[in-house]
């Protein structure tokens, strides 16, 4: 939960109603492309914007634009998606043996995403 309580902070542009984390500028920033080719760990094309990962087109991890993540070991996979001013953490205690390939994530994410768009 504490994954996803920090992202939401920068999911609601920086702050909440009773904490500021950095300012708005600063969640702009993370969207503006550092690099766009392959990851030379894991051997995929990924966009990264500043500490993010950045939504794409093999890394459809939002319906909307300004969206990005961060995965780890395992199968976890942290999403903050500001059009739609929401987070998303998924960290699990039995690990998947590797950084790809691991699913359970991503079907909740685009259940999560199914819940958004239905209401």
């Amino acid at each position: 939960r504490s994954v996803a309580l920090v992202h939401s902070l920068i999911a609601q542009n920086g702050s909440s109603d009773s904490f500021k984390l950095v300012s708005s500028d600063t969640v702009d920033k993370i969207f503006e492309i550092q690099t766009d080719g392959t990851d030379h760990i894991l051997g995929v094309p990924i966009r990264h914007g500043m500490g993010f990962g950045l939504r794409s087109e093999l890394m459809p991890i939002s319906p909307n634009e300004k969206a990005c993540f961060w995965g780890g070991w395992g199968g976890s996979l942290a999403v903050i998606d500001v059009d739609a001013n929401m987070s998303f953490a998924y960290v699990m205690n039995r690990m998947a043996p590797s950084l790809q390939h691991d699913m359970r994530a991503g079907r909740l994410l685009m259940a999560t995403h199914a819940g958004i768009l239905s209401e």
